[in-house]
């Protein structure tokens, strides 16, 4: 899937150093372009617009909903607050809830849902925030990198 990332020169560089790791999603699944087409887009947010864009999520305190970021339609979302303060509950360096928040919500616009084992796709049941691979994904299964293979063979633009 090709991406696009919309923020300062910074952002942009640690969303692609993030995704460009042998250890993300990478590869053959998520491609960035600076030209159409694009399936997604990654955008850092000041902490109103991602309330505005992520909604109110049920069951979460006024306070929490200005921390949230997500992924959804074509659209990631990093909240502004999050991306430069990291995360309290579970402790996660800075850097660290960088990859981590990138490839959760990344992970969405892979069709990978929140839930099942400690992953980067379900860290509150990992001890200390992160999995065994830290803020990285496990291993595309072979049904994802299939899709991945197939769009990129519809959609690619060809290199010289």
């Amino acid at each position: 899937m090709r991406y696009v990332v919309a923020g300062d020169a910074r952002f942009v560089s640690a969303v692609r150093a993030v995704l460009e790791s042998s250890s993300s999603w990478a590869g053959e699944l998520v491609v960035w372009t600076d030209r159409g087409p694009i399936d997604f887009y990654i955008w850092l947010a000041d902490p109103v617009e991602a309330t505005s864009r992520c909604g109110v999520w049920p069951g979460v305190t006024e306070e929490w909903q200005h921390n949230v970021s997500c992924s959804f339609g074509n659209m990631v979302v990093i909240n502004s607050d999050r991306w430069y303060g990291g995360r309290e509950e579970p402790p996660m360096s800075v850097p660290v809830w960088r990859q981590f928040i990138i490839n959760h919500e990344v992970g969405h616009q892979l069709g990978q849902p929140d839930g099942g084992p400690c992953s980067v796709m379900n860290p509150r049941v990992c001890p200390g925030g992160v999995g065994e691979r830290g803020p990285w994904p496990a291993e595309p299964d072979d049904q994802l990198r299939a899709l991945a293979r197939e769009w990129l063979a519809n959609y690619r633009t060809p290199t010289a």
